[in-house]
Protein backbone atom coordinates (compact mmCIF):
# COMPACT_ATOMS: atom_id res chain seq x y z
CA UNK A 1 0.00 0.00 0.00
CA UNK A 2 1.57 3.33 -0.99
CA UNK A 3 1.85 6.25 1.41
CA UNK A 4 -0.51 8.25 -0.83
CA UNK A 5 -3.51 6.49 0.79
CA UNK A 6 -2.64 8.21 4.09
CA UNK A 7 -3.81 11.70 4.92
CA UNK A 8 -2.79 13.98 7.78
CA UNK A 9 -4.40 16.88 9.59
CA UNK A 10 -2.99 19.42 12.02
CA UNK A 11 -5.43 18.74 14.87
CA UNK A 12 -4.14 21.20 17.47
CA UNK A 13 -1.54 23.95 17.32
CA UNK A 14 -0.28 25.52 20.53
CA UNK A 15 2.93 26.87 18.99
CA UNK A 16 1.60 30.29 18.09
CA UNK A 17 2.45 29.62 14.45
CA UNK A 18 0.28 29.37 11.36
CA UNK A 19 -1.09 26.13 9.91
CA UNK A 20 0.95 25.68 6.70
CA UNK A 21 -1.07 22.77 5.31
CA UNK A 22 -3.09 23.52 2.18
CA UNK A 23 -6.35 21.89 3.28
CA UNK A 24 -8.12 20.12 6.15
CA UNK A 25 -6.85 16.66 5.13
CA UNK A 26 -3.60 16.43 3.14
CA UNK A 27 -2.15 13.43 1.32
CA UNK A 28 1.05 12.11 2.80
CA UNK A 29 4.03 12.14 0.46
CA UNK A 30 7.71 11.31 0.56
CA UNK A 31 8.75 14.96 0.11
CA UNK A 32 9.16 17.55 2.83
CA UNK A 33 5.91 19.33 3.71
CA UNK A 34 5.76 22.23 6.16
CA UNK A 35 3.16 21.72 8.88
CA UNK A 36 3.49 24.91 10.95
CA UNK A 37 5.25 28.13 10.01
CA UNK A 38 6.40 30.76 12.48
CA UNK A 39 5.82 28.64 15.58
CA UNK A 40 7.63 29.00 18.89
CA UNK A 41 9.39 25.88 20.16
CA UNK A 42 9.35 24.62 23.72
CA UNK A 43 7.71 22.14 26.09
CA UNK A 44 4.67 24.38 26.62
CA UNK A 45 4.02 24.62 22.84
CA UNK A 46 2.35 21.31 21.94
CA UNK A 47 0.79 20.36 18.63
CA UNK A 48 -0.90 17.19 17.43
CA UNK A 49 -1.36 15.47 14.09
CA UNK A 50 -4.20 13.11 13.12
CA UNK A 51 -3.79 10.53 10.38
CA UNK A 52 -6.29 8.46 8.42
CA UNK A 53 -6.19 5.93 5.60
CA UNK A 54 -8.36 6.33 2.50
CA UNK A 55 -7.55 3.27 0.36
CA UNK A 56 -10.75 3.43 -1.69
CA UNK A 57 -11.68 0.24 -3.52
CA UNK A 58 -8.11 -0.45 -4.74
CA UNK A 59 -7.29 -2.92 -1.96
CA UNK A 60 -9.06 -6.04 -0.79
CA UNK A 61 -10.04 -6.50 2.84
CA UNK A 62 -7.29 -7.54 5.21
CA UNK A 63 -4.50 -6.25 7.39
CA UNK A 64 -1.96 -3.84 5.91
CA UNK A 65 1.19 -2.38 7.42
CA UNK A 66 2.76 0.91 6.44
CA UNK A 67 5.58 2.40 8.51
CA UNK A 68 5.59 6.20 8.79
CA UNK A 69 8.36 8.30 10.28
CA UNK A 70 7.51 11.90 11.09
CA UNK A 71 10.45 14.20 11.71
CA UNK A 72 9.95 17.54 13.42
CA UNK A 73 12.64 20.11 12.71
CA UNK A 74 12.91 23.81 13.26
CA UNK A 75 13.95 25.72 10.16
Amino acid sequence: MPCSVLQYNLATNGTGGVNATPSMWNSLSTTASPLITGGTFGPARPFSVKMRAIPGWSYTGGDYLLSVILTATQL
